[in-house]
């Protein structure tokens, strides 16, 4: 079973309107988690409300909140750019009996390249005690984006290419 951590901010700790009332001109407005923009529910408490879904800086000040959820980034309270959330990797491995040397051996080339990847947090090969030809990589990065340049390495490319005749079956890549 896994567990996600996941966060909400509001937006200036106030609550929008019960009655899902629509934003006036003369009102600050608050994106709702999900809402899109142009359907955003109003803060009738005033003052500069950041929004909890918007692009990286952007403040949902501007009457009937247009510009929110651009990119459907969470912002903290001072209108920054939430961090971006850490991407984790668990890939199952199937290797056919008899290869999981060569498979390690492959292995083992891309966990030392990846490890010096800048945005890599961790990177670690597990092969299974009870079925020597079954293995998982769990994979941690510091965003999707530090996730996508290890995707689109040189070295992860060649170990894709040298595992194709060692599977038993596809891979099972699951993404957190």
């Amino acid at each position: 079973m896994a567990v996600a951590m996941i966060s909400f901010v509001s937006c200036a700790n106030k609550s929008a309107n019960a009655d899902g009332k629509k934003c006036e001109k003369s009102e600050q407005c608050c994106c709702k988690g999900g809402d899109k923009a142009g359907e955003h529910k109003c803060d009738m408490a005033g003052g500069e409300h950041q929004c909890d879904k918007a692009g990286a800086g952007h403040e949902c000040g501007k009457a009937g909140g247009e510009a929110c959820a651009k990119e459907g980034k969470a912002c903290m309270k001072d209108g920054k750019a939430a961090p971006a959330a850490k991407k984790t990797i668990v890939c199952r491995v199937y290797v056919k009996k008899g290869q999981e040397s060569a498979f390690i051996k492959l292995a083992k080339t891309l966990t030392d390249a990846t490890r010096k990847e800048a945005g890599n947090v961790s990177y670690n090969l597990y092969q299974s005690p009870f079925d020597a030809s079954t293995f998982i990589f769990y994979e941690e990065y510091k965003d999707d984006a530090a996730f996508q340049v290890h995707a689109n390495s040189v070295a992860f490319k060649t170990f894709a290419d040298g595992i194709k005749p060692l599977l038993a079956k596809d891979l099972n890549i699951e993404q957190f």
